[in-house]
């Protein structure tokens, strides 16, 4: 049965507060979305607000719900290695980065991979990466031993919570999970109950989904409908 991953792309640190307060204790993993404003075109917190956002880095203020939930983070950023390492302080899991976003694939992965990610140690960081809907498997072939996962996005252009989900994804989502048995494959973009039992077929491992968690008047009591809907 995949993973349901609720995804929170706040305007502030309230919005991401009040969003963990209506799903902790039914999920394991919560996704923040942070958006620049230069990859796309919105832009959420810290943006705007990186005095506050530090005393988070440096430990004076904590996620919410750290001690139950783990975060993942959808780096949907111009630049993610330069905005990573703050996050990394701030008790992040796993890093998502898109490969559009991301010059020299090899590069990166490996530069991440020194600095955070402990192979075999929970101590590590997982790193996953995010590939277009239609992009094709070849396209981490030489980076597959080297990361935690694939991130298949399901909308585009990415960043717009609600967006309808894209023909082809199915697609790309199997023919990742054909090529890459081991990795876990998420789905993350447009995903509603009517594409659980689909994308499970196909070989996804994880369902990120925001607005179809978050419109319903009880996100908690949602979570637990699409877990049973598989």
């Amino acid at each position: 049965m995949p993973e349901i991953i609720p995804a929170i792309m706040p305007k502030t640190f309230d919005d991401l507060q009040y969003a963990v307060e209506d799903i902790v204790g039914v999920t394991a993993f919560v996704q923040i979305d942070i958006m620049d404003g230069n990859f796309v075109t919105g832009k959420t917190w810290p943006y705007g607000d990186e005095e506050f956002f530090q005393t988070f880095v440096t430990e004076e203020n904590t996620l919410p719900e750290w001690q139950s939930i783990q975060y993942e983070l959808d780096m949907m950023v111009s630049d993610p290695m330069s905005a990573v390492h703050d996050w990394v302080s701030c008790g992040i899991a796993r890093v998502i980065m898109h490969t559009d976003a991301i010059v020299d694939l090899e590069k990166t992965v490996n530069e991440f991979n020194k600095l955070y990610r402990i192979v075999d140690n929970p101590a590590g960081v997982e790193l996953v990466i995010a590939v277009p809907f239609d992009g094709s498997a070849d396209i981490i072939e030489k980076v597959k031993n080297d990361i935690d996962g694939v991130q298949v996005m399901g909308i585009s252009p990415v960043g717009v919570q609600g967006s309808s989900f894209k023909d082809g994804t199915v697609d790309t989502v199997k023919a990742f999970s054909e090529a890459y048995s081991t990795l876990p494959i998420s789905v993350d973009g447009g995903v509603k109950k009517e594409h659980i039992v689909e994308l499970t077929k196909a070989g996804a491992t994880r369902l990120v989904m925001g607005s179809a968690i978050f419109d319903s008047d009880n996100p908690r009591a949602e979570i637990k409908l699409l877990r049973d809907s598989v």
